[in-house]
């Protein structure tokens, strides 16, 4: 069910971004739009990152790499909901998370107790104390019992990925534009990309807001007819559970 909800409101973004309009209107709506897109970023945020090439690191959650041929997505969120972008230009992958996606829990085993061990909750004052006063020392011998963390948690469980959104874009160069920039703006929460080919300037522009528990996409180009993709939804969940089971 809720993965359903996370489609829905993926493809309701998508709607009220402009693609359900007309041709006609919709292409003038664009290049005004991306007219302004363009202007603004000619003038970067104060606090931005950016990158003048696509992410190329698909192992990014699960790599300590920081080296710079092997470039992270930039992530968005809410909260709620998160998406990783990597900016990609015939391909462009969205990777997808929700809160509520999670391996193990409850029903996951009969001695489960949620990665939490007797005694351990009296010791969260201490530690709460000790990372205030920044003293690392107290921090190490209490998480040294193993109360907190460590060997015989019973399935704490991990976090999972929802699955990728796949945007695949016509008619896109095969090398990066000299004026290509990824971004994540850090002062209104917003990331994107822009670039130019053969005259077209092209840009995405991505947000999550909190309060509709929603992640909008919006892409724009400067002359009309030369927004063409086919979008999927690549699911990566490949476990199941099924009524009177218990999910593995």
């Amino acid at each position: 069910m809720k993965g359903k909800k996370v489609i829905s409101l993926i493809l309701t973004a998508f709607m009220v971004t402009g693609l359900a309009l007309p041709a006609d209107v919709r292409a003038e709506q664009q290049d005004a739009e991306a007219v302004s897109a363009v202007s603004e970023s000619d003038e970067p945020a104060k606090l931005e990152l950016w990158y003048d090439e696509p992410a190329t690191n698909y192992n990014w959650i699960s790599s300590s790499s920081t080296s710079a041929d092997d470039l992270q997505p930039l992530v968005i969120g809410n909260g709620y909901m998160g998406a990783a972008f990597y900016g990609e230009l015939t391909n462009e992958k969205i990777q997808l998370s929700e809160k509520t996606i999670w391996k193990s829990g409850p029903n996951s085993r009969p001695d489960y107790t949620g990665g939490n061990k007797t005694g351990g909750n009296k010791l969260i004052p201490d530690l709460r104390e000790a990372a205030f006063n920044y003293d690392q020392e107290a921090v190490d011998e209490i998480m040294s019992t193993g109360l907190l963390y460590g060997k015989g948690v019973k399935e704490r469980g991990s976090y999972q990925t929802f699955g990728d959104l796949n945007l695949t874009f016509d008619n896109q160069p095969s090398e990066t534009p000299d004026d290509y920039r990824r971004y994540l703006n850090l002062e209104n929460a917003t990331g994107g990309v822009t670039y130019t080919d053969d005259g077209v300037t092209y840009t995405r522009e991505y947000l999550a807001n909190y309060p509709d528990n929603v992640i909008a996409l919006k892409l724009t180009v400067s002359e009309a007819g030369m927004l063409n993709f086919t979008l999927n939804l690549e699911p990566l969940v490949t476990e199941k559970s099924e009524a009177g089971q218990r999910q593995k």
